[in-house]
């Protein structure tokens, strides 16, 4: 009886996990992320990266080393510091919407 009880167990949670798999399909692809731009400051106070969507606008977070503190900055790129780490330079990209907005417009004057 036991071994029956185990057993049915066993069969429901394997079913229950099968169940929650989510199919790979190219719609997928879009919301993984990746880490892009990697720098530290001179000092060593602060770490800069940046997390990249495949689609949509990145952020680019700002770390503090000594306070364990983040700052985040939608759509900022190219980020620098300053030689005396006192500064982080960064450039403000447009909203993605905007740019797919202008390809596709070029895109349909080619054509």
């Amino acid at each position: 009886m036991k071994l029956k009880c185990t057993v049915f167990i066993l069969l429901i949670i394997t079913s229950w996990m099968y169940g929650q798999k989510k199919p790979l399909d190219h719609s997928v692809y879009d919301s993984w992320q990746n880490i892009g731009t990697r720098k530290i400051s001179n000092d060593g106070k602060w770490v800069a990266y940046s997390v990249d969507a495949q689609e949509g606008n990145d952020n680019l977070f700002l770390y503090s080393v000594k306070n364990k503190t983040s700052q985040t900055f939608p759509r900022a790129t190219k980020v620098n510091f300053t030689n005396d780490s006192r500064f982080a330079v960064f450039q403000i990209r447009p909203q993605y919407k905007d740019i797919k907005a202008v390809k596709d417009k070029k895109l349909k004057k080619v054509n």
